[in-house]
């Protein structure tokens, strides 16, 4: 049995863009300031969570309470919902590739984003990818990307009942998707507009998107390298 854990934004749902923009508006509306980095990389926790305890520190002095942080995640998702469901797409062929996952017996799957819950939800819901008992971790559990993606394993785990996972891999988009499966020891398959990107950091197999399902089934079935075998 092998563990398939997808990231959200760029990996399954074509949502970097729209996420950016209303991440952004945001945080300047909730500390009412536009006097804050928005080169996300430069964060120490590339995460919802991460990022705005980061600029509360920075511009505030302190960590925000939690009904602050309650109240910038619903300002949040208010302003992602007005957008129309065009802004939500699919990366091409994800429907159909998790579908096929969910069909098999020789993988089980699970998510894990540096969005918050809500935020994950409501993509996934306008991109109409099924993630119906789907194990989820988010950054409303963590900061931290990498713990956020071995919480998604060990829910993974308890919602399957598995008792030997084989290895685990994670499908993500984004530079700090490489940097926490290197730590993490985990093997990698980049999706999306970044492969040539992430192919600098570290050797990953990539694929623009999904529709190449038979040759991305065959890239997940192939023996680990010994770098990275996610075990």
């Amino acid at each position: 049995m092998k563990l398939i854990i997808f990231d959200i934004d760029g990996t399954l749902t074509q949502t970097n863009t729209v996420d950016t923009l209303c991440f952004t508006e945001a945080l300047a509306t909730f500390f009412d300031t536009s006097d804050f980095d928005t080169d996300w990389k430069n964060y120490k926790h590339v995460s919802d969570s991460g990022i705005t305890k980061e600029i509360a520190k920075r511009l505030w002095g302190r960590s925000l309470t939690a009904e602050e942080s309650s109240q910038l995640e619903e300002l949040f998702i208010s302003i992602l919902s007005a957008h129309p469901a065009n802004s939500f797409a699919p990366i091409l062929g994800a429907e159909r590739f998790i579908e096929l996952l969910k069909k098999t017996e020789t993988y089980q799957i699970a998510l894990a984003t540096g969005c918050w819950k809500s935020s994950a939800i409501h993509k996934l819901e306008k991109a109409k990818i099924d993630h119906t008992n789907v194990p989820l971790a988010t950054s409303s559990d963590s900061p931290d990307r990498a713990n956020i993606m071995k919480e998604a394993r060990i829910r993974a785990i308890n919602h399957y009942g598995l008792e030997v996972i084989e290895e685990t891999l994670y499908f993500g988009d984004a530079v700090w998707d490489v940097r926490a499966c290197g730590n993490l020891n985990w093997r990698m398959i980049g999706i999306g507009e970044n492969i040539n990107t992430l192919k600098k950091i570290r050797p990953i197999s990539v694929f623009e998107d999904y529709t190449q399902p038979r040759e991305i089934i065959e890239t997940i079935d192939a023996e680990p390298d010994g770098a990275g075998n996610g075990r």
